[in-house]
């Protein structure tokens, strides 16, 4: 049988990347999810082991409550459109350890 492939998900949130990793660690192929997801609300859709899940500060909850505060065209909100998926990269990449396959997005 040929060796396995393994994964790591990186996603700044959730969106489908929770089912995409208990898809993959179904069949054998999940090494890590990289997210800044709450936990407590990261694991409510599927049943994954917490020891597959590295969960990053929640920057993009601080930003999302920031622009609900301010106008969606302020300058902040536009700053925190660019930065915080700079910001999640960054903190992402140091968490990452060698994988064979890198599935990744931040919004």
């Amino acid at each position: 049988m040929a060796n396995k492939k393994k994964v790591t998900v990186s996603c700044g949130t959730k969106f489908h990347s929770d089912y995409m990793a208990f898809q993959l660690n179904k069949h054998g192929l999940l090494d890590k999810v990289i997210t800044s997801h709450p936990k407590s609300r990261y694991l409510n859709r599927v049943t994954l082991g917490l020891h597959k899940v590295k969960f990053l500060p929640p920057l993009f909850a601080v930003s999302h409550f920031l622009k609900k505060l301010l106008n969606k065209s302020s300058g902040l909100s536009k700053w925190l459109d660019y930065k915080m998926p700079l910001a999640f990269d960054t903190l992402a990449s140091r968490s990452l350890k060698s994988s064979d396959v890198l599935i990744t997005w931040a919004w």
